[in-house]
């Protein structure tokens, strides 16, 4: 739950747009309620052009429905592997649990001879 977000604010030049739950009318209780408002905000001029009020609107929803999910994230060890990639998917089964899992960190160890890997379902 690392990159929980809760509130998202976008910025493009004199245009803002904030998504959360409450603007959203979602269920009660929220993830605000729940987690307490964490926010994150983008703003670059230089990224996108400054006149375009669409693209902040549009924008913000995608980033918000992106980072306001509740991720089960593993963490796990095997053998040195070079071919991972970040964003590959695993078919994971450990103990009772099991699923498809995107990478979204990798370590490498060369001494050890293995690499680490953070997923998230």
């Amino acid at each position: 739950m690392q990159r929980l977000v809760t509130r998202v604010e976008v910025s493009i030049g004199e245009f803002t747009k904030i998504i959360d739950d409450k603007i959203n009318n979602a269920v009660q209780p929220d993830k605000i309620d729940k987690y307490g408002t964490i926010i994150k905000s983008i703003s670059n001029d230089k990224l996108m052009p400054a006149s375009s009020v669409d693209l902040a609107f549009s924008v913000a929803p995608t980033i918000y429905n992106e980072f306001s999910k509740i991720f089960e994230k593993l963490t796990f060890n095997k053998i040195l592997d070079l071919s991972v990639e970040l964003g590959d998917m695993f078919n994971i089964t450990y103990k009772e649990q099991s699923g498809t899992y995107r990478v979204t960190d990798i370590q490498t160890d060369f001494n050890k001879k293995q690499t680490t890997l953070g997923v998230i379902k």
